[in-house]
Formats: structure tokens, C-alpha cells, sequence
């Protein structure tokens, strides 16, 4: 009965720290940020910018005053990354009005999210450094 009794208990808790884990895919993930490299000229600025993931529907990118920097509309994902706590990847294929670009989420030693877009003035590349990741 006390190995039943443990099985048990062991169940719950893998349970329970599985719908815990954040799904990038199926969650709205609020993305932190503590720095923005500017890719083209490594320039990095010391700012505090918050992105906003809706699954696989949009990506908000906002400034310190959650003033919406870009708001995108997500046209297709490549990969899964079930739980973002873990090493993984994944990359939108995006649009903001007649701008295609490209948002991938990744962590291998650090967490990082780098928007890619081409305008009519260019192409924009930041990199963001993720210090946290809430799920609401």
C-alpha cells in the first residue's frame, strides 16, 4: 500500500509540474528584457523592454512605458518548445503590414529573443536578453 500510496503522490507532482511548464505555443508568455544588442553595429543599450507572445497568433513588442513598439502578426512557427525553461528554439515567420520578418525565441546558455524585419528603410536586427519569463 505505501508503494501505491508513493506512485501516486510521484504522479501528482509530475503532473503538476508539467502544466506548470511553459509551452510557448499554446500560452501568453510575457518575455522581459534587459538589453538590445543592435545586430548591424553590435551597439547594445541598457533598456528595460518587455515582448509579448500570444502562442501562435501575435508577438507584442513594447517599450519601458508598455508603449507597442512593433505589434506582429504571426504567419507561420517552425519547431515546438514545450517547456521554455529548457534548452530549445523556435521561429516565427512574421508580418507588420506590408513588413515581413522573423522573430526566434531561444535558450542555449542565455535567453534570448532577436527580431528580424525587413522595411522600406532597411533591414532591423535586434537581439533581446531575456532576464525573466512570466505566463499569464
Amino acid at each position: 500500500m505505501k508503494i501505491v500510496t508513493s506512485l501516486l503522490f510521484l504522479g501528482c507532482l509530475l503532473t503538476a509540474y508539467h502544466a506548470d511548464a511553459q509551452d510557448i505555443c499554446g500560452t501568453k508568455l510575457v518575455w522581459h528584457a534587459s538589453q538590445t544588442l543592435e545586430v548591424g553595429t553590435s551597439q547594445s543599450l541598457n533598456e528595460n523592454t518587455t515582448v509579448v507572445s500570444f502562442g501562435r497568433d501575435s508577438i507584442q513588442w513594447l517599450d519601458q512605458s508598455n508603449v507597442r513598439r512593433y505589434g506582429l502578426k504571426v504567419l507561420q512557427f517552425n519547431g515546438g518548445w514545450p517547456n521554455i525553461t529548457t534548452p530549445g528554439r523556435m521561429i516565427y515567420d512574421v508580418s507588420h503590414g506590408t513588413t515581413r520578418g522573423l522573430v526566434i525565441f531561444d535558450r542555449k546558455d542565455a535567453l534570448t529573443i532577436r527580431l528580424m524585419l525587413k522595411t522600406d528603410q532597411g533591414l532591423i536586427a535586434k537581439e533581446l536578453k531575456i532576464t525573466s519569463v512570466t505566463l499569464q
